[in-house]
């Protein structure tokens, strides 16, 4: 046995064992350095996306305290939307707004969107976020500041003469001041290069804090007001307004409508900047100094209206009004039940379902006299599950103690292709809402076609009549909506528009919010900041 040829090969297994070691200790370096840096990378791009998030965030605050204070407002103060918020407001020069966060002194308390030499400022002591992040190499905190402005632009340069806004949100993600995510992640220079061309490691908004920053800017286009039968007092011509009665609004879905009536002035919406009146061409209109609780729009194709004194918006008119305004047709649909002209044709009917709704035509006039009475019954369970449609072909009228009464639950739409006339107290709304009665008037100014709503009581509904001259008299009201061709409010009438009919209330056609956006991008700039190779970074 040759005992030198043993002891060589216990010393060849000693070495391989520590190259063994060896490259097991380099794979595992290397392993854990490539993890290192995927792990650097992963927080880096979060703390990147919540930058974004946070700069969203921002604009979502901007569009809040923009919808609490336009058109309906949903509180008796809608100023709180922007003060309570903690919004200031300051003074700007030209459509310039500050590139770096401002100071909230010596600046005002805002109450209200921003004028043409004034910009809105949410500091981001308002919108910052701590994130959970103990000792940890992540991000520790979000924060945002937002400007509002005008941006040069006044409502008459809105086809609508509405006011366009521009919001500015920048966030910037904070690391702590010994995060491996502020050092060089990457042993190459094209990620390092890159990951600066991205603002990641650095703070383009200024200050000593350091982290990604993003800033987005969006350009608000606010929606048009609804035409039909849920738009206010909306005109094609004419209005004239004489006696003591008034135009003003008040929203069902926070009081009742027959609370409302009982004292309209207690719970009269005090919020006046919404446009109430709009009038396609105003000439020969006259408001005779009463009182209209909101703003009146006019198209800037006729003269203004006379004797506005006592319109209570600010400002009291506003131009261009250019609202269009939809022709009524007959309903489509068999009919599930047809009638001649009678006084009255039936004393009682039934509703069908949402799905299914009763269809009753009447070939002729639709007459309900004194002592007489036609009741809408409600036939189905569950809720908005009742519906009927009218259809008369000639005149609608009730007169004297004639009355229609309609079951609480119960959603009709009439179709009138003649003249319209009844009195307040003549339909009886079992609902007492607007929205649950809906007349549409399908004569046109062909036939100088007429509706007169009369009396001393209220009649409870939206009426769309674009073709037609209106008239409300005696000391009643019309509490809804309405869409004419002409309108004459006089003696003790008044109009009083319900806001829950409006869009942005989740009326018939709800719309989602009050401002659609014009534009939207990221600014990505970073004028005093240059690359490794010297270039600025600008987009």
């Amino acid at each position: 046995m040759n005992k030198s040829s043993v002891g060589s090969e216990k010393g060849s297994v000693l070495i391989v064992a520590l190259m063994t070691i060896t490259i097991v200790t380099m794979i595992c370096a290397t392993s854990l350095y490539i993890a290192s840096q995927n792990s650097n990378t992963g927080m880096q791009t979060a703390g990147w996306q919540q930058a974004l998030t946070g700069a969203e965030s921002g604009i979502d605050a901007a569009v809040r305290a923009l919808n609490a204070y336009v058109s309906p407002a949903p509180s008796a103060s809608p100023a709180a939307a922007w003060s309570t918020s903690g919004w200031i407001r300051a003074s700007q020069s030209g459509t310039s707004l500050p590139a770096i966060e401002p100071s909230a002194s010596p600046a005002t308390s805002a109450t209200a969107p921003p004028d043409s030499s004034h910009y809105n400022y949410l500091p981001s002591s308002k919108l910052t976020v701590d994130l959970p992040n103990a000792g940890g190499e992540g991000a520790t905190r979000v924060k945002t500041w937002v400007t509002v402005d005008t941006a040069g632009m006044t409502p008459g340069q809105d086809a609508n003469g509405k006011q366009w806004y521009r919001i500015r949100s920048t966030a910037q993600t904070i690391f702590p001041s010994g995060s491996a995510i502020l050092k060089r992640v990457s042993n190459n220079r094209l990620d390092n290069d890159l990951r600066t061309s991205l603002m990641l490691n650095f703070n383009r908004e200024g200050g000593s804090t350091l982290g990604p920053t993003r800033t987005i800017e969006v350009v608000l286009k606010p929606l048009a007001s609804a035409s039909g039968g849920g738009g206010g007092l909306l005109l094609q011509k004419s209005l004239t307004m004489s006696g003591g009665g008034t135009v003003d609004h008040f929203s069902s879905t926070v009081t009742p409508t027959s609370t409302f009536l009982t004292s309209p002035s207690t719970y009269r919406s005090t919020f006046y900047n919404e446009m109430l009146v709009g009038l396609l061409n105003a000439n020969g209109s006259n408001l005779s100094n009463t009182y209209v609780y909101g703003q009146v729009a006019y198209s800037t194709t006729g003269s203004a209206p006379q004797n506005t004194n006592n319109i209570q918006g600010t400002p009291k008119l506003t131009t261009p009004y250019n609202s269009g305004f939809s022709t009524v047709s007959d309903p489509a649909g068999v009919p599930t039940a047809t009638y001649g002209a009678g006084s009255p044709p039936f004393t009682s009917i039934t509703t069908g379902t949402k799905a299914s709704p009763a269809i009753v035509k009447i070939n002729g006039n639709f007459t309900v006299p004194g002592g007489q009475s036609v009741t809408i019954n409600k036939a189905n369970s569950g809720v908005d599950n009742n519906y009927i449609i009218f259809w008369v072909t000639g005149d609608y009228t009730t007169s004297g103690t004639g009355f229609i009464s309609q079951a609480a639950g119960v959603h009709a739409t009439w179709y009138v292709d003649g003249n319209m006339t009844t009195s307040g107290s003549s339909y009886n709304n079992g609902d007492g809402l607007a929205s649950e009665v809906s007349f549409n008037l399908t004569g046109n100014s062909t036939n100088s076609p007429k509706f007169t709503i009369s009396g001393s009581g209220s009649f409870i509904g939206t009426i769309n009549a674009p073709g037609y001259a209106g008239t409300i008299s005696g000391s009643g009201s019309l509490v809804g909506s309405l869409v004419a061709s002409t309108l004459t409010i006089s003696g003790g009438a008044s109009f009083h528009y319900d806001d829950a009919l409006s869009p942005t209330s989740g009326g018939p056609t709800a719309a989602i919010g009050n401002y659609a956006f014009a534009s939207w991008f990221e600014d990505n700039s970073a004028p005093n900041h240059k690359d490794s190779k010297g270039n600025y970074v600008v987009y």
